[in-house]
């Protein structure tokens, strides 16, 4: 998934973006990049670009599966929620927003401006512009983020990328000088599932772990928008039992009686 999206270097303004795939042909978009990011299980990668749109493709489709218009200017960044039905993007029109990509709708739009944008796995959101760190949660499960902590660093330094640490209450600042932690109380999960990822694995699991990804890796075409569909069957249609013949019977002499009543009247 390394090759699916890159960033032709700027030779001026209005340079489109390449997209590569696995037949190492390239595909020119008209719209110029402005950020990438992918999506939770690996299969989805989400574009930004510089009129406002956000597109989502997957490596076999020649046509992006979903074209969304977030922003009235450039999109900075974006970030997708631990759950995969929501995402955060932020634009060069001094907006903050947050989406249901179920109904592709917005849920909420905060003022301010983002270079970057992280999740964490309990839902915390950061934001970052220039030295000023926001943390923003849902503490009520309303899907109405606020703020929840601020921090900034010595001016003169610029926040470049805000991460978290998954299953620590860390998140990680890289800045134009350097890189630092802080706490965040509540952003990681305290509980990790050792099938999904396993800090206290052996070099033998990690082998085995390698190999089942591979065996349990999904062929290109059967990538989906939503994962959880996959696999599914489509409900059984119910079959329509043919009447038998009392019931015909009855609904031939039914008619009949009908008929009679509208000629005698």
């Amino acid at each position: 998934m390394s090759s699916i999206a890159k960033k032709r270097p700027r030779e001026g303004i209005g340079s489109p973006g390449v997209r590569g795939g696995f037949d190492r042909s390239d595909q020119i978009w008209t719209a110029p990049l402005s950020r990438c990011h992918y999506g939770l299980n690996g299969s989805i990668i989400a574009l930004g670009h510089s009129n406002g749109s956000v597109t989502m493709w997957k490596p076999t489709s020649t046509a992006p599966l979903v074209k969304m218009l977030t922003h009235h200017g450039p999109v900075s960044a974006l970030s997708f929620h631990s759950t995969g039905h929501l995402m955060a993007t932020a634009g060069t029109d001094w907006k903050i927003k947050i989406w249901d990509l179920r109904k592709f709708e917005v849920l909420q739009s905060l003022p301010g401006h983002a270079k970057t944008l992280d999740f964490s796995q309990k839902g915390l959101l950061a934001t970052s512009s220039s030295s000023f760190i926001q943390i923003l949660g849902d503490f009520l499960g309303s899907q109405n983020f606020s703020c929840y902590v601020t921090h900034s660093i010595a001016k003169g330094y610029q926040i470049q990328k805000v991460l978290f640490r998954p299953y620590e209450d860390v998140l990680g600042l890289g800045r134009s000088i350097g890189w630092s932690l802080i706490l965040i109380p509540g952003s990681g999960e305290p509980n990790f599932d050792s099938w999904v990822a396993n800090p206290f694995e052996t070099p033998k699991q990690r082998r085995e772990k390698e190999v089942r990804s591979l065996l349990d890796k999904l062929p290109p075409e059967t990538i989906m928008l939503d994962p959880t569909k996959n696999g599914n069957l489509r409900p059984p249609t119910r079959r329509r039992e043919k009447p038998s013949k009392e019931e015909r019977q009855s609904i031939d002499g039914s008619r009949s009686c009908r008929c009679q009543e509208q000629r005698f009247n």
